[in-house]
């Protein structure tokens, strides 16, 4: 696998998880809307690291 594939691999799996831990923390009514809130960061992300080449 090429090193900058799992680079940013790591860095969207990495942003799922802080993403999540931080909507919990900030008191989301449960685990799916920090999920859900982590999905559209995700999306975001990964739109920047496909558009940055």
């Amino acid at each position: 696998m090429n090193s900058k594939l799992a680079r940013q691999i790591a860095l969207l799996a990495g942003i799922v998880v802080v993403t999540t831990v931080i909507a919990e923390l900030a008191g989301a009514a449960n685990l799916g809307v920090s999920l859900g809130i982590a999905q559209v960061v995700f999306a975001i992300a990964l739109t920047a690291i496909i558009y940055r080449g």
